[in-house]
């Protein structure tokens, strides 16, 4: 959803300083013209953006199950979690293909490799970050007493 949402805004901001630029207000006006380009640049970073977003996420989910005491009662209950994540990773990756195969967004997509390439195999990543985490939940040795 946070791809798709910072796809949209690409587009709008985009389509608001091309319309902006065009007003002759902003033609003779070189703070406008500046803040309407510092506009365009910081949409041109959303996809890095959406990188760092992705990768803090896998972090912390690392590192609570780092912290987190793993007891083997609940490893069905992590792999049912897993599944269902995983179906949902395939029905977001789909819709975004969906709406990036619309044509009037072929120029925005195309300044998106990075989160294209993340929603385009978003199922598989899911898969190896859940494989992960249960590695590191059950596989640590246990450093305080079970009660």
């Amino acid at each position: 959803m946070l791809a798709t949402g910072f796809v949209i805004m690409h587009y709008t901001t985009n389509m608001m300083a091309r319309a902006v630029n065009n007003t002759q207000i902003f033609k003779d006006n070189p703070t406008a013209q500046q803040a309407v380009k510092a506009v365009g640049t910081t949409s041109e970073r959303l996809d890095y953006m959406f990188l760092a977003f992705v990768i803090g996420l896998i972090l912390m989910y690392l590192v609570i199950g780092w912290f987190s005491g793993g007891h083997p009662i609940f490893a069905p209950i992590y792999i049912l979690f897993t599944i269902i994540a995983a179906t949902l990773s395939i029905i977001l990756s789909y819709g975004y293909d969906q709406l990036t195969a619309v044509p009037f967004l072929n120029e925005t997509v195309a300044s998106f490799p990075i989160t294209n390439h993340v929603m385009g195999n978003f199922a598989y990543y899911i898969v190896a970050i859940a494989i992960m985490g249960l590695v590191i939940v059950f596989a640590r040795p246990i450093t305080q007493p079970e009660i």
